[in-house]
């Protein structure tokens, strides 16, 4: 379960870090390069909620973010 909270942390840091170069450098890319970004994010997030949905089947309950409580 651990490895598995932590690699949900990991897809989310990593969302939020193509989040945030997407807001920052939009602009100065091609719409073709926007476009793939928005795909991969929309990957990423897919991802990143079957990973969810693995925990709560496997723990039985919804994931929480531990290290923040």
């Amino acid at each position: 379960m651990d490895c598995l909270s932590y690699m949900i942390a990991l897809r989310r840091k990593n969302i939020l870090t193509v989040e945030t170069y997407l807001k920052q450098h939009r602009q100065n890319l091609s719409p073709e390069r926007v476009a793939q970004i928005e795909k991969d994010l929309e990957g990423m997030r897919f991802g990143l909620h079957n990973m969810e949905t693995d925990y709560c089947s496997i723990a039985g309950k919804p994931y929480t973010d531990k290290r923040n409580s």
